[in-house]
């Protein structure tokens, strides 16, 4: 069984092709590498500045409800220095304080005696009268001013009874000079806060909340989830707990999601930023696609020309060659090539021609010598 010949054209073209393709691949891997690290260095800087954006926007609504506070303890010390602490004055002065501030609920002063007992006094800017059984003393928003110590107390958030709405409660004691007469507290919605870290999402789907030391929601879409959904459970994101909690400014990514926390300053509260690494790499991954399906199609494009190129010059004229030396081979000297190339193969047709003129020269001679020889004998 004769065996079968091997294409040096064909070799040589396979392994040329791919080469190239290995380069390619090689290139495209670096290239998407590259431009993955880009996009995720660019998505951090971008996460960063988004949450310390929404996080100035934040802090800055809490300090002037910490400066309306600071204002009407001062002013409060100065009715009791002016011996003008009546209820009906304090009570119209808090209310103008109350009027200053959209998401200020209601303002109110205690003295450090509970309000139905003798010497006790209670005024809140809305008018509201506690129920006989209600202690100022025993509040949390009162204990938790006393150990602030003259700096002022956030509560955890609650649910408002009346208007639903979400409070934190922020207390401080008043001093009249070194003398601690009592503390004042304002309930302050947590509402327009969502409103603010919405209105700075940059991904359809990504997620910003509020939660408190110990991972709970402070805000939330869902107000029942409100301390007391956990962020860390409801998201599946056990494994980023320590490191949000214990770290004032924390970026960690994975294959599921991009999580960005910062601690917001004058309270125990993170503010948290959670992107989907889906959405973050879909316009990536759609033009990788692309670029992936371009790159298949000119290799094909590339391999088509190549293959065309090689057979059109290497592999016919060298068919042509080898019919020659075939020809020739079998004693055919009549036979002739029709065009010439003008590269190397061009060389050895010319070279066969020539070897086939002097076989036919020789044998010519041969013939006349062998002429000659039979007519002399």
């Amino acid at each position: 069984m004769e065996k079968r010949k091997t294409s040096f054209v064909r070799s040589f073209t396979t392994v040329s092709l791919i080469m190239i393709l290995v380069v390619k691949l090689i290139m495209t891997l670096v290239f998407f590498n590259y431009l993955r690290i880009v996009v995720t260095n660019l998505t951090e800087y971008n996460t960063r500045e988004n949450v310390a954006h929404s996080r100035e926007l934040i802090v800055s609504n809490l300090m002037e409800h910490e400066c309306t506070l600071d204002n009407a303890a001062i002013g409060i010390a100065h009715f009791f220095r002016q011996k003008m602490a009546a209820g009906d004055i304090i009570r119209s002065y808090l209310n103008d304080m109350t009027e200053k501030m959209p998401n200020n609920l209601d303002i109110y002063f205690t003295n450090n005696i509970a309000w139905n007992q003798q010497g006790g006094f209670a005024v809140f800017a809305s008018g509201w009268i506690p129920e006989d059984d209600w202690d100022n003393t025993a509040r949390s928003w009162f204990a938790e001013a006393k150990k602030k110590e003259g700096g002022i107390a956030y509560s955890e958030p609650y649910v408002d009874a009346d208007s639903g709405d979400i409070i934190v409660t922020l207390s401080k004691t008043v001093l009249n000079g070194t003398a601690d007469i009592g503390v004042i507290a304002s309930d302050v919605t947590v509402n327009n806060l969502s409103e603010i870290i919405n209105m700075m999402k940059n991904y359809p789907e990504q997620g910003i909340y509020i939660i408190n030391s110990e991972g709970l929601f402070i805000t939330h879409e869902d107000i029942n989830a409100v301390m007391k959904n956990n962020f860390f459970a409801d998201k599946n994101l056990e494994q980023y707990r320590e490191a949000v909690l214990n770290s004032s400014d924390a970026f960690k990514i994975d294959k599921k999601v991009f999580i960005y926390s910062s601690a917001i300053p004058h309270t125990d509260w993170i503010l948290v930023s959670m992107i989907p690494s889906s959405v973050v790499f879909s316009q990536t991954d759609k033009f990788t696609a692309y670029l992936i399906i371009f790159c298949a199609a000119m290799f094909a494009c590339v391999a088509f020309i190549s293959i065309m190129y090689a057979y059109k010059k290497l592999i016919i004229p060298l068919n042509d060659v080898i019919k020659v030396t075939d020809a020739l081979a079998a004693n055919n000297l009549n036979v002739n090539i029709a065009a010439f190339r003008n590269d190397e193969i061009g060389d050895i047709q010319v070279s066969l021609i020539k070897i086939r003129d002097s076989l036919k020269s020789n044998i010519d001679s041969l013939n006349e010598h062998l002429s000659n020889e039979s007519k002399n004998n």
